[in-house]
């Protein structure tokens, strides 16, 4: 098991280096790296549209955003989990 993945900016290369592994195969990915690399997309993707809801609103928002927060926690023991 890989240790968890503590922050945000460690998520995206990790995930990266998991894709290249799937790649570098060239086998369909693990059912565990298929929720690997779902739970990573689906984190990204709701973060890019709560920073633009943010960018639109201008909200100045400075509560965490519970939602995104487990999202990058699941994301991140999926990862480890692979």
């Amino acid at each position: 098991m890989n240790p968890e993945i503590a922050d945000n900016w460690q998520a995206i290369p990790e995930i990266g280096r998991i894709i290249a592994e799937v790649l570098k195969r060239q086998q369909p990915p693990s059912p565990p790296e298929q929720k690997a690399i779902r739970a990573v997309w689906s984190a990204v993707n709701n973060t890019q549209m709560h920073l633009s809801r943010m960018r639109r609103d201008m909200a100045d928002e400075t509560e965490p955003n519970a939602e995104l927060i487990q999202l990058w926690d699941d994301a991140s023991l999926e990862m480890a989990e692979k």
